[in-house]
């Protein structure tokens, strides 16, 4: 049995620490029949997400691309990176700019072996709208057996400019 792990008729309890485990119960009855059955687990918490550099720039077209980092989670599936809200962005000389409902126009996100990419841009010249705004941004476990916690949260600051 794991460490802190209590075992009872057919019954597991006590605390389940992390980790990956397997048990067999043999099983019988008063007419000699027996069967086994096989269990195996893991047990693991949420991913960590690191911090996510800016994705900020002024161009012909605007385009973008940032990385950032995750540690923990499943074993056995990658989690997804989600969009949990948007908040307004203002630029360093005062320039605000409206709350987004949507990621920017190209987004593209890729989560693999603990690393994140995240690109956008390709603005149109007409209409020349920027996209101004702070995406909080988390991971979802994907796994089959997954954690229903999300990772920590972490900020995101998106700026796509067209000098058209």
């Amino acid at each position: 049995m794991p460490p802190r792990m209590t075992w009872s008729a057919l019954t597991l309890g006590g605390g389940f620490p992390g980790g990956s485990y397997s048990l067999s119960v043999l099983v019988s009855d008063a007419a000699g029949g027996t069967a086994t059955v096989n269990a195996g687990w893991n047990i693991y918490g949420p991913a960590s997400l690191s911090s996510i550099a800016p994705c900020i720039n002024s161009g012909t077209p605007p385009q973008c691309a940032t990385r950032g980092t995750y540690f923990g989670g499943s074993t056995t599936a990658t989690p997804k990176l989600v969009i949990l809200g948007y908040s307004q962005y203002c630029s360093v000389n005062g320039q605000c700019y409206p709350v987004p409902s949507s990621p920017p126009m190209n987004w593209s996100v890729s989560v693999k072996g603990g690393l994140i990419t995240i690109s956008a841009g390709g603005l149109p010249c007409s209409p020349n709208v920027p996209y101004g705004g702070v995406l909080t941004l988390a991971l979802a476990d994907t796994a089959a057996c997954a954690t229903t916690s999300l990772s920590n949260q972490v900020q995101l600051t998106v700026f796509l400019s067209n000098n058209c």
